[in-house]
């Protein structure tokens, strides 16, 4: 599902109005709100998303020349279907796991590949940072003989340790050409 326009919006909408938990086959309600992208589609999904108007063309002469017998019709609506509907997010981190080696735990994929990747989602559900252990601040002795040595008056190591995971796969899905 290539990032083209509103239709592939559409498409991923789709995807997941119809998704079904594996175990019971009931639909799983989820309701998209952002998109994420590489930095290559920033400007197409900023143009598909603040879209002030849409156009559709139907008719058999889409894909071959226009001739009576073989018109193309044209619709221009005043309105875009998904107007106000995602927040879009990119980052070059993004671009870095996509090109990295898969040995660094990155997708090993060319330049030209990684720029057509982007994820349609429901923030805060597919993935959250779980904390293992909380922020501790600690202060070192004023009165230890390295600080009185140098100058130094205070000093403070802050520590905490984490790590992103996936929640829920079914609140995110992948799109690429």
């Amino acid at each position: 599902n290539p990032l083209v326009d509103w239709t592939s919006l559409q498409a991923d909408v789709l995807r997941f109005a119809r998704m079904q938990d594996p175990y019971t086959q009931k639909r799983i309600m989820v309701n998209p709100n952002t998109i994420l992208v590489n930095p290559a589609k920033i400007a197409t999904a900023n143009l598909i998303v603040n879209a002030t108007s849409t156009e559709r063309r139907t008719g058999s002469g889409t894909s071959t020349p226009q001739t009576t017998s073989m018109p193309l019709n044209v619709s221009v609506t005043g309105s875009n279907p998904y107007s106000g509907q995602f927040s879009i997010l990119w980052s070059p981190l993004l671009e870095q796991v996509c090109t990295a080696a898969a040995a660094d735990g990155g997708l090993a994929l060319s330049q030209a590949n990684a720029d057509e990747y982007w994820w349609m989602l429901e923030s805060g559900k597919s993935f959250r940072y779980m904390q293992n252990y909380p922020l501790s601040v600690t202060q070192s002795a004023p009165n230890q003989y390295e600080m009185l040595d140098k100058g130094i008056v205070a000093t403070y190591f802050a520590n905490e340790r984490g790590i992103p995971s996936v929640w829920s796969p079914w609140h995110i899905v992948r799109n690429t050409n």
